[in-house]
């Protein structure tokens, strides 16, 4: 048993001490109850990390000029959001995941390009890419990595374009790699209304009684929570106007001063863990 976590290594220590009327229970009936218990918790984390990244987003909000989005909520009170981008006669998706809105997305100019920014993103993007023809950008890290969660049993797309390779600068778009919530985590930054930055879930924003600000996601939604902490310390962003996560509150029209603050004081509060 040497090597467990500290936890883990006294409860089989007491499960191996316990005695009733002179019995105690054998080392098979410690592993079959160490393993019923290694189980449940696996299956609380999971059925979690599945509500966490599989929220319907429903309600249409125009959050900027030609940027709309798809809200919805978690169970605790979190926004979600997945965003549209309006360039003249077509239009570029973000964190778009779910085959229901199909529909609601024909109301806008067509459809030409859907961004992910993170492997838990993906659900349908094979239902949506093969509803409008359009590309799918995923950083190629993410892209084929195995499908868990709210993607478990749906396709891949026919084709996953690599974000990192310029093409979609002409656009004004540009990316950042963010490696921890998972190893291909992206941010991408919009050039438009002073700049736009979407986050995905490697920051989040706030819920909608809080005060605004910015921070990393639960640990437990994370594959390398310390790295995930570390490409925020680490990475440097060009000054932007606008915060646009998939989880929490949109920061929008504060101005690159306010932004800054808000990012000083999430590093200050990560530096300080």
């Amino acid at each position: 048993m040497r090597g467990l976590a500290p936890g883990i290594e006294a409860l089989l220590d007491a499960m191996l001490a316990v005695e009733e009327d002179g019995t105690r229970f054998s080392e098979d009936e410690v592993a079959a109850n160490a393993t019923f218990l290694f189980l449940a918790g696996h299956e609380t984390t999971w059925t979690r990390n599945l509500a966490y990244h599989s929220a319907m987003e429903s309600v249409r909000v125009d959050i900027l000029p030609a940027i709309s989005a798809f809200k919805g909520a978690l169970e605790e009170g979190t926004q979600t959001y997945s965003y549209v981008v309006v360039f003249g006669d077509f239009s570029v998706l973000v964190d778009v995941r779910d085959e229901l809105l199909i529909e609601a997305l024909r109301t806008f100019p067509s459809p030409r390009h859907l961004i992910l920014t993170h492997r838990h993103i993906r659900k349908h993007e094979a239902a949506i890419e093969r509803a409008f023809g359009l590309e799918v950008w995923q950083h190629p890290q993410d892209a084929r990595a195995p499908r868990r969660g709210p993607a478990e049993n749906t396709p891949y797309a026919t084709a996953y374009h690599d974000p990192f390779t310029g093409e979609l600068a002409d656009l004004g778009f540009q990316f950042f790699n963010i490696p921890g919530h998972t190893p291909g985590c992206t941010f991408a930054l919009l050039d438009v209304h002073g700049g736009t930055l979407f986050t995905g879930d490697a920051v989040i924003g706030t819920k909608p009684a809080e005060p605004v600000g910015l921070d990393l996601p639960p640990d437990w939604t994370c594959d390398d929570p310390v790295r995930a902490k570390e490409s925020i310390l680490a990475i440097d962003i060009p000054p932007h106007q606008n915060i646009l996560p998939s989880h929490g509150e949109p920061v929008v029209g504060v101005g690159v001063n306010r932004t800054a603050e808000l990012w000083a004081t999430l590093r200050a509060r990560l530096a300080a863990r």
